[in-house]
């Protein structure tokens, strides 16, 4: 897994492959994935004020949206796209897992 990694980073890699910011006032910024039905079905959040993520919070966010190391590196580094991660979501749907 890549190390120091910067929020900004993570939130280009969710708004490229189709996470949505949501409002809020919260300590952390929410993301939210919906399927093509329009069903929300992934919620993330990325902690606010931090300019590198730890270890930690990156393996959470990575585990959140259901992507491998390799996967989410990718995705942090630009060759997943959009619908390749739908098909990483729609895989676990169809597993019953989500």
């Amino acid at each position: 897994m890549i190390r120091n990694i910067k929020r900004r980073e993570i939130i280009k890699a969710l708004d490229k492959i189709g996470y949505h910011g949501r409002p809020g006032r919260s300590k952390h910024l929410k993301f939210e994935y919906f399927d093509s039905e329009g069903i929300k079905r992934i919620t993330v959040s990325i902690p606010k004020g931090r300019r590198e993520l730890p270890p930690g919070t990156l393996a959470a966010i990575r585990d959140r949206i259901r992507l491998s190391s390799k996967q989410f590196d990718d995705a942090v580094k630009c060759p997943l796209k959009s619908n390749d991660y739908k098909k990483v979501v729609h895989k676990f749907i169809k597993d019953g897992k989500l």
